[in-house]
């Protein structure tokens, strides 16, 4: 984990760097002394030159431009780009070099109709509900991008799908492939693939050294070094990084360790006339540490303390009091927080009500590590959320969990904005419509220069990858076969102290601690910490992938002058095979929680129960009692790691310890009502301080702390055939793909597996843990792809001015993208995502090919495709497991549900309890299906409603639908005098989202209605808490709110959706003079104004009166200086500015019904880099 805090440089040089710097000089001294023998700038031989194979595309001679030549993305053997009717876009190892990208995150800011989240991002990519989860752009954030606005490209190295991020350090070129193509054999999202082409080694001798620096002491070294071992034959290559990117955040950072080592050999002696042999191998090592930024600010639970809620302080002992009498006096008394948690008292609206009071954070009956110093990793207390009353007894003597004359002692805090907009009752909060406001004042915490949580978080990648190409080609390239192996691991993961709805600046609101003593940090901002909010993921894929093409060209066996020998031309046929396995792993873990020995004192086994669960107070700062506003309070971060441990804590012990009285014996209560003796505090053991043991994951308890976890298998096999011709000499080249896709799924599941130890964590080392040996999904796939490309004849072409052509092109493209892992709400594999688009425009080619123009209008839908940013769907399980856990207690009289009922809306004690038992009746006579409840992991959780009951979301548990973008596209690419590179893009998008899946959106529908009926009213929490929190509020205000804005939306705009882009980047290398080798360059990127929501007419969204978000645009700047140092070694540094002038500011995401501020993300302000380079 990171600790770094400063901003200067590094003072000791990493290992790494240091290895790096010792291979790098052997290599180089190895090549300068035997540069003699095999010079690099020896001229290529004919043989050389002939010998290009087909399977494989090189950089070296784009390298001084932004236009590319050829690419495999069209047919998989090597086409010209003129040839290829599909929208595919190519950036070369300058542009990559002139721009300062090295990965997806600085490249797809600048090529057409792309999308990327991060600071430095175009969006957040992070939906439109009432939160904005960014965690798994902080995970991956590779995969936080988007197409045409449709959906998230798929990443392949080498055309071989991965979960792998790609950077410039071994990669020469990227592919971009906008829409599905099956010519791509079972690859890519059917928004399109992001492809990267892993440098091979080559028969040449090369070195290139790089260093680089830049802001907030970020500093990037590598070395890419090949060796030619046997002219025209062996060759190997090595190439290593090290990466350590620091941002404005402190102490956020990104160090990334790679190393890559690829090897080619050309067996001279099975060369035979023109036949070829050629092995390639390569090998990639990746180690990613990293505490990511946080792409937007806090959520603001501090300003409603001095806004709305008079800084009021609350006694967790009186703030939950039910009884008018109680409340009155503690008020007469001074305490005017009294009842504050209760809207109603004896069924009447209370006026001492606070809706903006709720839980604090992750505090509901759990226990929570105090950390007063936000410098120091030491904690002070061990405080209980609430008085546990799981020991008490029913008049019978039996165990009811429950003490009736006990307070509600509860710990409370601020409620984020969208929750109490529906506890308060604002305007249409029933649609869901309120969104949780980030802050926005950096005055409060500035949020742009620290990362809230400080060294608590981390995310980290490890990766392996090897790739083993034999290719063989005869006739002088005219017939060609290849088999690929390819394997890759990889894993990612996440610890996380706050979690997406957690993640609130706050301020403690609790004037003294549960047990009575007064709270020494009442006042204080702070954070409330969860334990849940863990994440790994583990990839294994194995492909095997066969290609083989040969060519007929009527040249070769006609009169090659006659008129029916250009006519027919030649043709290009392609056929594949390929075999892919792809292993998935997930793991969900608690970062701590309290130990068994605990769970047994408060008689409550499941580790995965509220009760067990640990939360931290996390404090910030001095207490701000005094102030008069949030403003200007420059509250700090976190700046130490803080791990709760084993110690000592207050808790209420609900042992029955009174002597000569019976349970069942009557007790008169403080407010004069008779009851029984086992609901008098006075005969329980009461507040005491006791040992609590405390599993902590990072301190190697983490096999007792698994929550969750999954495990699949796809299978899939491919078979493709591909017909390209090249009629009329040319000027006509029809191309017709052809695939078959058959997808095997297999799948099992933690939850509903029988792999659990004695207190439900997940014991993954158990027998049980495999995968089944039928697959539980199996899909078969056929799609088509044909397209035809028209070009000027060459007699006319040379007769124009720069040899001008015109060509146009039309293309209509399927895709089926095999997707085994998904499951619906009841847990059965989902059809997988398939693609149409269609692409048509034109293309004008002038200046000898220094200048193309290419316009393309293009239609692309994606049928069941996964839809993203429908919140709050957690309670689609919840509001089922939930309902029949209340329900039960409620039937059975657990606690006080027989006689503790809060009235509420004007009802007697006697109504509300008669409306609870037709509610309780109707839920438990029609519950969900035994597969729902084995799909949502809690079918063997039944037993457990006296306690609690946990649900969990299918392990790849999707929610379907389509989506449909159409736009344009225009693309020109310039090199006016060999020195000079421009490139722009235009692209105009509308992108809509369709057809929710039928399926879902029916059990939606089904379930709503009987929330709607007696059922609905099963109230959550208890019998006392809140008596409108029911099993259809939640529901309502948490998921179906979303669902029916979602539903509304549909033929609407996705989030975030820009409807026009620009791009333009120019370098000039100035050739002569003065200014001779200096180059200089600039990029401009704009954005569109977006929607940022819609107004709310008549209870319903009015999508005519959208509101919107500001345009966008940034410059970029960069300017360098080449020269040779000697014959053989070339300096080059350069200066990349980006957002140059600009400051970090914020952009609305989300507003309210009004129009006024949601959430927002952080865009960064200036950056900049200084990078030197030896090549050799």
């Amino acid at each position: 984990m990171n600790t770094h805090t400063g901003r200067a440089l590094p003072s000791r040089i990493p290992l790494l760097f240091r290895r790096l710097f010792y291979i790098t000089c052997f290599l180089l001294i190895n090549i300068l002394l035997n540069g003699q023998q095999v010079p690099a700038s020896a001229p290529e031989t004919e043989e050389e030159t002939v010998y290009l194979s087909r399977f494989t595309v090189t950089v070296d001679k784009e390298s001084d431009g932004y236009l590319a030549k050829d690419t495999l993305a069209g047919t998989r053997i090597r086409t010209e780009l003129k040839d290829v009717g599909s929208a595919v876009s190519v950036v070369t190892a300058k542009f990559l070099q002139d721009t300062g990208s090295n990965k997806s995150e600085d490249l797809l800011v600048y090529t057409t109709n792309t999308e990327v989240g991060g600071l430095g991002g175009n969006y957040a990519g992070a939906g439109n509900g009432p939160y904005l989860d960014t965690a798994n752009a902080r995970l991956a954030p590779q995969t936080n991008t988007r197409v045409r606005g449709l959906a998230a490209a798929d990443n392949t190295r080498d055309f071989f799908i991965t979960d792998i991020p790609w950077d410039s350090y071994n990669v020469g070129r990227i592919d971009l492939q906008r829409g599905p193509n099956s010519i791509l054999f079972g690859l890519g999202s059917p928004a399109g693939i992001i492809n990267a082409s892993v440098n091979a080694a080559s028969f040449t001798d090369s070195a290139v050294v790089e260093g680089r620096f830049g802001s907030y002491g970020s500093l990037r070294a590598s070395a890419d070094i090949n060796k030619l071992l046997l002219k025209d034959e062996l060759s190997v290559r090595a190439s290593v990084l090290y990466d350590d990117t620091k941002y404005r955040q402190d102490p956020a950072f990104n160090r990334d360790e790679r190393y890559y080592i690829a090897g080619r050999f050309d067996p001279k002696f099975l060369r035979f006339g023109s036949a070829r042999t050629s092995l390639r191998v390569g090998y990639e090592h990746g180690d990613v540490k990293a505490n990511r930024p946080r792409t937007t600010p806090p959520i603001d639970a501090i300003t409603p303390w001095f806004n709305a809620m008079n800084k009021q302080t609350y006694d967790p002992r009186t703030v939950g009091l039910s009884d008018a009498t109680l409340i009155a006096q503690a008020i007469a008394n001074g305490d005017l927080g009294a009842g504050a948690a209760q809207p109603n008292i004896d069924g009447n609206p209370n006026p001492n009500y606070q809706p903006w009071l709720g839980p604090a954070g992750a505090i509901y009956e759990n226990l929570a590590t105090v950390f007063p110093d936000p410098r120091s990793g030491a904690w002070t207390a061990i405080i209980p959320g609430l008085a546990l009353e799981t020991g008490g007894l029913a008049p019978d003597g039996s165990v009811d969990g429950e003490i009736e004359g006990m307070p509600w002692t509860v710990w409370r805090g601020i409620r984020n904005f969208n929750d109490y907009a529906g506890f308060v009752g604002l305007p249409n909060n029933n649609l869901g419509v309120y969104k949780a406001v980030t802050l926005s004042d950096d005055s409060i915490f500035d949020f742009y220069d620290k990362l809230l949580e400080g060294p608590n978080k981390r995310e980290w990648q490890k990766f392996d990858s090897v790739n083993v190409a034999l290719a063989q080609t005869f006739f002088n390239e005219k017939l060609g076969i290849e088999a690929v192996y390819d394997y890759q691991k990889y894993e990612e993961g996440m610890a996380n102290l706050l979690s997406t709805w957690s993640q609130a600046l706050t301020i403690d609101v609790n004037s003294r601690l549960p047990d009575g003593t007064p709270n020494p940090n009442v006042g204080r901002p702070m954070v409330v910490g969860s334990n849940n909010s863990n994440f790994s993921r583990e990839t294994e894929r194995e492909s095997w992938r066969f290609t083989a093409y040969g060519e007929l060209d009527f040249k070769d066996f006609m009169d090659p002058s006659s008129w029916l020998t250009r006519l027919l031309g030649r043709h290009v046929f392609t056929g594949l095979y390929s075999t892919h396995k792809y292993d998935l792993s997930t793991r969900n873990w608690a970062s701590h929680a309290t130990d068994d020995a605990y769970g047994e004192l408060i008689r409550v086994t499941g580790i995965n129960t509220n009760q067990r669960q640990l939360a931290t107070i996390n404090y910030l700062g001095p207490s701000l009692l005094d102030a008069s506003s949030a403003s200007g309070a420059r509250i700090g971060r976190l700046g130490a790691v803080q791990r709760p441990s084993s110690g000592r804590a207050a808790i209420y012990d609900s042992t029955w310890t009174a002597t000569g009285v019976s349970p069942g014996d009557p007790w008169t209560t403080p407010t004069g009502d008779t009851s029984t003796q086992s609901e008098n505090p006075a005969n329980y053991a009461g507040w005491r301080t006791i040992d609590v043991g405390i599993w902590n994951a990072d301190t190697g308890d983490i096999d007792s702390l698994y929550l969750n976890g999954s495990m699949s298998r796809d299978k899939i096999e491919s078979t493709a055939l591909v017909w390209q011709g090249f009629l009329l000499d040319g000027i006509l080249v029809p191309t017709i793909g052809w695939r078959k896709d058959t997808l095997k799924s297999y799948k099992i599941e933690a939850g509903s597996a029988d792999v659990k130890n004695p207190n439900g964590s997940i014991n993954f080392n158990h027998p049980n843990w495999r995968l089944p040996g039928a697959p539980y999904n199996e899909e078969t796939g056929r799609s088509t792809s044909w397209s035809v490309v028209a070009h000027t004849p060459k007699w006319i072409v040379d007769k124009m001015p720069g040899r001008t052509s015109l060509s146009l092109f039309y293309n209509r493209s399927e895709n089926f993208q095999p997707a085994g892992s998904r499951v619906d709400i009841m847990g059965n594999g989902l059809a997988s995502p398939n693609g149409k688009t269609k692409d048509y425009g034109f293309v004008i080619s002038t200046l000898n090919d220094r200048l193309t123009l290419k316009v393309n209008w293009y239609e692309t839908s994606i049928t069941n495709a996964t839809l993203t940013g429908l919140g709050g769907d957690y309670m689609i399980g919840a509001a089922e497991a939930w309902g029949y856990m209340f329900a039960m207690q409620a039937r059975n009289g657990h606690g006080s549900f027989s006689t503790g009922y809060e009235a509420g809306g004007g009802l007697t004690k006697e109504e509300a309890m008669a409306l609870q038992q037709a509610a309780v009746d109707a839920f438990l006579g029609n519950l969900a299906p035994e597969q729902f409840m084995r799909a949502w992991n809690y079918a063997d959780q039944l037993d457990s409603w006296q306690s609690w009951i946990q649900p969990n979301a299918p392990a790849g548990m999707a929610v379907t639908g389509d989506t449909f973008a159409k736009g344009i596209e225009i693309e020109l690419t310039a090199q006016p005098l060999k020195n000079w590179n421009i490139t722009l893009n235009v692209s105009k998008t509308r992108a809509q989202r369709l057809n929710m899946a039928g399926s879902f959106a029916s059990w939606i529908e089904d379930r709503w209605q009987f929330y709607q009926g007696p059922a609905g009213d099963v109230r959550l929490w208890g019998p006392w808490y809140d008596a409108g929190e029911t099993i259809r509020g939640k529901f309502e205000r948490e998921f179906y709110s979303n669902y029916r804005l979602y539903r509304l939306q549909e033929g609407a705009d996705v989030p975030e959706l820009r409807r026009w882009r620009f791009n333009i980047v120019t370098n000039y290398a100035f050739a002569g003079g003065l200014l001779k080798g200096v180059n200089v360059g600039a990029g401009y990127r704009w954005q569109d104004k977006v929607v940022t929501g819609y107004a709310v007419t008549d209870g319903d969204f009015d999508l005519s009166r959208p509101y919107y978000g500001p345009t966008e645009d940034a410059i970029d700047f960069w300017i360098g200086y080449q020269r040779k140092l000697t014959d053989k070694i070339t300096w080059r540094i350069q200066l990349n500015i980006r957002n140059l002038f600009d400051d970090a500011r914020l952009v609305p995401v989300t507003v309210q019904p009004d129009g006024s501020p949601g959430s927002s993300r952080i865009v960064e302000g200036m950056a900049w880099s200084v990078s030197n380079k030896l090549e050799f």
